[in-house]
């Protein structure tokens, strides 16, 4: 029998609580799913995500030891990013090259590689939201991190490109440097530094900020070109794809995929949310809008599209059961039905998807689930690494739970 939606979201709150680390971040020690040894950026991702589902309980609950551990992994989130430097100016970069070196020295190390590595676009769109975003929200009387929000949208100006992905994530697609790729430009990487534009934008309103997420929005809108990194939404498969080279390589939760040719569902939610923040910001009017909104209807249709017979959702296909791909899609859904972009005809086709969704969340959100970070085998052409994303997976999941009244 289902647990209560929110008796759910709780056990995982309470586990993102006993995770926290000194420094705000999951606790190696303590999370099963943070990476042991030196920081490195992959570590960043899930604490911004955690801490917005925390503040989401304590709005829903009042339990201040949720808001006492969302503020610390948001400071957390906006405080570990750093400005770019010159190549021989990395400290950070020379110390992970010692380390690899002395735990791996039979592989050649590129130092290049290591070069900004906590200063890339999506840290500072994440740091920005929802981090110190949900983090101002929740303390209206603290701007004491006003002049580091303010340094992150300039920092993040650094990777601004003339190329259609119109900002650099920092960094070439693994083992893409012999083709001249110098960017990978993933679709995930962009729109977090995509929401972090209009998180900005919401709270500053610096017409610099909506100016530079209506630049960014346009690699969503466009249609893909094959070899070119002008637009990344693939027409064949109705959502965006991972990245916009035409490269097979192993990237996170796939041993090998082609770039161009796949979507996932950490794109397809989170392009879904840029897309309808940043249209919120505009006139009604506005010449964008109509592609907006069927860009983000046919990524959602999609994300229905790898639905299992049983409910669950797959992450590109219908290839293992992701309680946060169930998550993903359902949020989605429920961003297009909160501005306003459901119709009758939309809603008649996808009820019984979003039905089915809901009650497989539900029915496998279970105590083992969970201590699993939400991931089922069921073909095994997906994999749990890198494991930070479990977590963050897990607190897509509690925002879900808590929405799924709406739903």
């Amino acid at each position: 029998m289902a647990r209560d939606p929110l008796d759910v979201a709780r056990s995982i709150g309470d586990r993102f609580v006993a995770w926290q680390g000194p420094s705000g971040r999951p606790d190696p020690q303590n999370c099963p799913f943070a990476s042991k040894g030196k920081f490195y950026p992959t570590v960043g991702q899930s604490p911004p995500f955690i801490a917005r589902a925390l503040y989401r309980l304590f709005d829903r609950t009042g339990d201040v030891r949720y808001k006492d551990s969302a503020d610390r992994y948001a400071i957390f989130s906006f405080s570990y990013a750093r400005d770019p430097v010159p190549p021989w100016d990395d400290r950070q970069r020379d110390l992970w090259v010692q380390d690899a070196l002395q735990h791996h020295p039979e592989r050649l190390i590129d130092p290049g590689k290591g070069i900004n590595f906590v200063a890339r676009s999506w840290i500072y769109g994440a740091a920005l939201d929802p981090a110190w975003r949900e983090f101002r929200r929740h303390n209206p009387a603290e701007d004491c991190y006003d002049a580091r929000a303010d340094s992150l949208f300039d920092w993040m100006q650094r990777h601004r490109t003339d190329r259609g992905h119109a900002y650099n994530i920092g960094y070439p697609p693994l083992g893409a440097d012999s083709l001249g790729i110098a960017d990978a430009a993933y679709t995930d990487d962009l729109r977090l530094a995509g929401t972090g534009l209009v998180g900005y934008y919401e709270l500053t309103k610096r017409q610099d900020a909506l100016d530079a997420a209506l630049r960014l929005s346009d690699f969503y809108l466009r249609a893909h070109k094959p070899g070119t990194a002008d637009g990344s939404f693939v027409e064949s498969l109705g959502t965006w794809c991972i990245g916009p080279w035409p490269i097979t390589i192993s990237v996170e939760h796939f041993d090998s995929v082609r770039l161009d040719q796949v979507g996932w569902g950490f794109s397809a939610r989170g392009a879904v949310e840029y897309l309808a923040r940043l249209h919120a910001c505009l006139p009604p009017d506005h010449p964008r809008a109509q592609l907006m909104r069927a860009r983000c209807v046919r990524s959602v249709q999609w994300q229905f599209s790898c639905q299992f017979d049983d409910g669950a959702i797959g992450m590109h296909t219908q290839d293992d059961h992701w309680l946060g791909m169930n998550a993903a899609a359902l949020l989605a859904y429920d961003d297009l039905r909160t501005i306003g972009w459901v119709d009758d005809t939309l809603a008649g086709s996808l009820e019984p998807n979003v039905s089915r969704a809901r009650r497989w969340l539900l029915d496998n959100a279970t105590e083992e689930m969970i201590e699993q970070g939400g991931y089922r085998r069921s073909t095994g052409r997906t994999n749990t690494f890198p494991p930070e994303n479990l977590a963050w997976l897990l607190a897509w999941t509690v925002e879900a739970l808590l929405r799924l009244e709406d739903l």
